[in-house]
């Protein structure tokens, strides 16, 4: 039997693109003191994060399209607009 190669697989799927992105010395301090606590990894917690935004983004833009299409008697204020 040959030995696996490579990195181990997220939730059942290999992870095979990369992002690369900045951040500031203060902020990395505080992801790593976040993972540090709950034993992830930093890779984990921005999957975590990014997931975490796009469900904010459908969810508002499903209530904003309720409020035009009537559905909703509330407007709903994004992030953006704060």
């Amino acid at each position: 039997m040959s030995k696996k190669r490579g990195r181990p697989t997220k939730n059942g799927s290999p992870m095979k693109v990369r992002m690369g992105f900045r951040i500031s010395d203060q902020m990395l301090g505080e992801i790593e003191a976040f993972c540090s606590e709950r034993g992830i990894c930093k890779t984990d917690f921005i999957i975590e994060a990014i997931k975490a935004q796009l469900y904010k983004i459908e969810t508002e833009r499903n209530m904003e399209m309720a409020f035009q299409q009537g559905k909703s008697k509330y407007p709903i204020m994004t992030y953006r607009e704060m």
